[in-house]
């Protein structure tokens, strides 16, 4: 696999060595500007050409932003811009530095585009060799085929899922995304499902980590069914985990009164806010899945989804619903009638490649929802 390397060259000299040896210890092919040896092309067309030919790009950014071209982007800027638009790009933004304040402008842009496949800090040359190292071995698992049966996966990732409930429910539409993980073996031991600690840390990031899942004003029932530890609070938030690391996670969707905890009756479903359960369900997932396997021995992952007590809520996006939230088309049909969607794909991608798995599961969901 051919890399490009994109970076100021001066002043992270130390840097872009660490990246190459982590390149080339791999059996890749590293692509780096001051490798180029004349051309009769300008430096910087001669990066863009390098670029263009590489299959993944390593982008690291430190304090300074570089020269200002002709474009008005320094020339690292107008890489990544270039990349942007077709590769993928993994960056790697250097921790407690104070950047100048255009490249605090690019790191930001960089930091808020959701298109990139990954992005994490380091300190220095060694730490940021460790970690692109990690990766690049990462990616390739992204695209390597799997031993597992993933039609099996997914037809038990689907029958994780929930029951639709008949009748009226209070609390509003439940977004319940179930992951099954593969090759199935024993993760968690029946001693550590048991564990008021491994509880403990659990609701801790459900309810207060980085993403969270859980109210932090509401209470926490636990339970252990079917070897199987069961998190839920009464706004249906759930976080489900059995013995093989499979993952059961349910994310209220429905809009509140704080007060007296029921529905408000608004009977759209958002498409933003699906978006967004769904990508903190995978976030929260990814978590839980390097807490409880961090050598990973769990290779490949299988994704189910669906809504449950939707049945009678039309599919909005926010846009649609702030220009005429007093109208409602709701479907014909209940949310039983839909099947759930399921899709397969490498650990790793769960991290490098959430955004496009968010889009293509958000996609379907819209196409069912409307469909009816």
């Amino acid at each position: 696999m051919r890399v490009f390397v994109s970076s100021l060259i001066g002043g992270l000299e130390a840097e872009r060595a660490a990246a190459k040896s982590a390149i080339i210890t791999l059996r890749h092919e590293a692509i780096m500007a001051e490798d180029f040896g004349a051309q009769p092309n300008s430096p910087q067309l001669a990066c863009l050409q390098g670029l263009r030919a590489a299959e993944l790009v390593i982008l690291i950014l430190g304090e300074r932003y570089g020269d200002v071209q002709a474009s008005g982007l320094s020339a690292t800027h107008e890489e990544y811009r270039e990349a942007k638009a077709s590769k993928p790009i993994i960056a790697f933004v250097q921790a407690s530095n104070t950047p100048e304040p255009m490249q605090l402008e690019f790191i930001d842009e960089v930091q808020e585009w959701e298109g990139g496949l990954f992005r994490e800090s380091f300190v220095d040359a060694d730490n940021l060799r460790t970690l692109v190292t990690r990766a690049l071995h990462d990616f390739e698992l992204t695209s390597a085929q799997t031993p597992v049966d993933a039609g099996a996966l997914k037809e038990k990732a689907a029958q994780q899922l929930p029951q639709e409930q008949r009748g009226y429910s209070s609390g509003g539409p439940i977004l319940c995304v179930s992951l099954v993980t593969g090759p199935p073996q024993p993760i968690l031991r029946a001693a550590t499902i048991d564990d008021q600690s491994f509880a403990d840390d659990l609701q801790q990031s459900a309810q207060f980590g980085r993403t969270r899942l859980f109210e932090t004003s509401s209470g926490t029932t636990r339970s252990v069914e079917n070897d199987a530890l069961l998190l839920s609070q009464d706004t249906g938030a759930t976080v489900r985990v059995n013995e093989g690391g499979d993952l059961l996670l349910l994310a209220a969707l429905g809009t509140r009164d704080r007060q007296s905890g029921m529905n408000l009756g608004l009977l759209a479903i958002i498409e933003e806010d699906v978006a967004a359960a769904l990508r903190g369900c995978l976030e929260f997932a990814s978590e839980v899945l390097e807490r409880i396997d961090p050598t990973q021995r769990l290779s490949h992952l299988a994704l189910a989804v669906k809504l449950k007590d939707a049945e009678h809520h039309g599919w909005r996006t926010r846009a649609e619903h702030h220009a005429n939230p007093n109208r409602i088309e709701t479907p014909m049909f209940g949310s039983r009638d839909r099947d759930p969607i399921a899709v397969d794909f490498p650990r790793p991608a769960l991290r490098l490649d959430q955004v496009r798995i968010v889009e293509d599961l958000i996609v379907r969901l819209r196409r069912q929802w409307l469909s009816h």
